[in-house]
């Protein structure tokens, strides 16, 4: 896509403070005032290439939680690779599972059922990869980056990350 080209500052990965990163529950961070983007690399693999794509999004000029993680949709889906195309189309899934998940569980259960058993096993173990750090660092954490993002204008704070979905369904339809 035009809009995304000239793209070239690499994607870091965090080194030193990937442990703490785990911890507050942060896979990818843009650093304003640098304008770096980084990348935990403790990220369940299959969330790797569409956490660099947010991260650079962010980076290139899409403030909003919800319209980076589109960009990074749109990015990974164009890409050659196998392994972005898949990090889009399972980070997609999880957005709009997640939300149909708290709209209609029944629903949910239908869509889970005739998932592939690739894509069953890749969520199962990042749900366990993702258990393991859970806790109350976590939890304040996330309150802090709540606080964050509805100081930026972003109402629905932590939350607005998941309202990808209605862009996706948007795309989709």
């Amino acid at each position: 896509y035009p809009v995304f080209a000239g793209s070239t500052a690499p994607v870091k990965k965090a080194a030193v403070t990937w442990y703490l990163m785990s911890v507050t529950g942060y896979t990818g961070v843009f650093v304003d005032f640098t304008a770096e983007s980084t990348v935990n690399p403790d990220t369940f693999e299959a969330s790797i290439p569409h956490t660099m794509c947010h991260e650079i999004a962010h980076r290139m000029g899409f403030p909003a939680e919800d319209d980076s993680n589109f960009c990074a949709y749109l990015a990974c889906m164009a890409s050659d690779s196998v392994e972005f195309r898949y990090s889009g189309a399972y980070s997609a899934f999880l957005y709009c599972y997640n939300a149909l998940y708290e709209a209609d569980r029944d629903k949910a259960a239908e869509i889970w059922a005739r998932a592939s058993e690739q894509l069953k096993t890749d969520c199962r173990a990042a749900s366990v990869h993702y258990d393991q750090y859970e806790g109350k660092v976590q939890e304040a954490a996330q309150k802090v980056n709540d606080a964050y993002l509805k100081a930026f204008q972003e109402e629905a704070g932590v939350q607005s990350y998941g309202d990808v979905a209605d862009y996706l369904i948007a795309w989709y339809q």
